[in-house]
């Protein structure tokens, strides 16, 4: 089972943050090329709109190109529950959405239940990791134009988590 995951913004003051969570495709090599995607190919690079449509549901699944597809064609497939929902230019959130998004703190100690956590700022993408459940940790930064070319930057990700 794919793990799930946290997405949402850091506080400027750099230690809390607000976030909903994503249930499935949660590993770093998919979740920040899909985000990737999102912001850069369907919200123009724009950190604060992506950020905003992000923590109005809970997700799925992050998946821009497929939701998009799916609204342009009508064409569900079979195997995608009803309370699942397509939108346009992120993936698909969960009807059924919490009222409010999660906050935390990043020195607290994490829920179990998520084992990433992803979070923009004004440089660009954070990427902590629920490893030994005591607190987050950091695993690597995007800068906004690291979003932009992906292959080198998730190659060294990937190493990393080795």
């Amino acid at each position: 089972m794919s793990p799930r995951s946290l997405i949402g913004q850091l506080a400027p003051e750099g230690t809390s943050y607000t976030a909903r969570p994503c249930m499935r495709a949660g590993f770093p090599a998919v979740q920040v090329a899909e985000l990737s995607k999102a912001l850069h190919r369907h919200h123009e690079g724009d950190v604060d709109g992506l950020v905003r449509v992000l923590l109005r549901h809970d997700w799925e699944s992050i998946n821009p190109w497929a939701a998009g597809y799916e609204l342009d064609t009508g064409q569900r497939t079979p195997f995608t529950p009803q309370h699942i929902t397509p939108y346009r230019g992120v993936g698909y959130h969960l009807a059924e959405s919490a009222s409010h998004p999660i906050t935390g703190r990043l020195t607290e100690q994490p829920d179990p239940a998520y084992r990433w956590l992803y979070l923009f700022d004004a440089a660009g993408l954070r990427v902590f990791c629920n490893r030994h459940g005591h607190r987050w940790e950091r695993l690597y930064d995007f800068t906004t134009a690291d979003l932009v070319d992906l292959d080198p930057v998730l190659s060294i990700l990937e190493a990393c988590l080795e």
